[in-house]
């Protein structure tokens, strides 16, 4: 009859709609699952442009030092050392493969990490450059000008007792001397970043900012000594 029929016709009105919405609402629950995977994706890509980047530019340093041979010992690093300061890591070698305490620690075929603070048969403990137990002898690429450098407690990394009269650029690269018997020369220790000088100093001095992410590391190499 007729009311029978407008109500069938309202039912399948509103069926419809129901139907629409569902759909409507699964579209929007894809939408926003889209949306999170684009802005994972963004975050993976930043990512690795942030690391191709940073591998060029540590290429770029690593150009201008000579290919020396050392014996080296690769470690895989297992953990920061357990002394509460954040400025020591711990490696996987130690006295069994040769490694002594004072050896250089490198990364990145090159790149100054620390020295060995203690071994063990099995594992060394790590004083990073940053730990300020760590010091070394280096000179500015551009320039020639040497100096110390010294880690702040896990804060900073100075260049210092630099002559007045030494000309200390910004973004000069800084590299080891080997005269200080702890460290070859010509590794990579970092670039200067800002120049100090005293009105009536008769040194200047410079931070530091190093190519690597020391607490980042994954693998190291210890140069055994003679």
């Amino acid at each position: 009859n007729p009311l029978a029929g407008m109500l069938g016709r309202a039912g399948e009105e509103i069926a419809g709609r129901v139907s629409s919405l569902v759909r409507v609402t699964g579209l929007s629950a894809r939408v926003r699952a889209l949306e999170h995977e684009v802005a994972r994706l963004e975050g993976e890509r930043a990512r690795l442009v942030s690391v191709g980047q940073e591998n060029a530019d540590l290429r770029s340093a690593l150009a201008l030092l000579p290919r020396e041979r050392f014996p080296l010992v690769t470690a895989d690093v297992v953990g920061p050392a357990l002394d509460g300061t954040g400025t020591a890591l711990r490696i996987n070698r130690g006295s069994a493969e040769g490694i002594s305490e004072g050896d250089a620690v490198i990364a990145a075929d090159g790149v100054v990490v620390g020295r060995i603070a203690s071994v063990f048969p099995k594992g060394a403990t790590v004083d990073l450059i940053t730990s300020g137990r760590v010091r070394l002898t280096a000179r500015a690429l551009g320039t020639g000008a040497t100096g110390i450098v010294r880690g702040l407690r896990g804060l900073d990394v100075t260049l210092e007792s630099v002559p007045r009269t030494d000309e200390l650029r910004s973004q000069d690269r800084l590299v080891t001397t080997g005269t200080d018997g702890s460290f070859p020369p010509h590794l990579l220790v970092g670039s200067v970043k800002a120049v100090r000088t005293g009105e009536n100093a008769v040194y200047q001095e410079a931070s530091v900012q190093l190519p690597l992410d020391l607490h980042r590391l994954r693998i190291v190499a210890v140069i055994r000594q003679p």
